[in-house]
């Protein structure tokens, strides 16, 4: 007599706990895949700055003389005036 109520009870309990599981392993997955992209966007802003910070240094080589530059004086040649 009372086992049927038990069955009909522990039935309807796994149907009420299966949704909740549902929702707990959805909000599980997003919190990894928020926790991902949090990551790799830490990572891009380092990038950037590391790549900010090697720009600044290159343009203050640049902005001495340099062998490179196309100006009279590194190749020899004096201006006439």
């Amino acid at each position: 007599m009372f086992l049927e109520l038990i069955e009909a009870i522990d039935s309807a309990s796994a149907k009420i706990e299966s949704p909740q599981k549902e929702i707990e392993n959805k909000l599980h997955k997003h919190k990894e895949q928020r926790d991902r992209y949090k990551s790799l966007y830490e990572e891009a802003l380092n990038r950037e700055i590391m790549y900010l910070e090697k720009i600044n240094k290159l343009e203050k080589i640049l902005s001495k003389k340099s062998p490179f530059s196309c100006n009279d004086e590194n190749y020899g040649l004096n201006k006439v005036d």
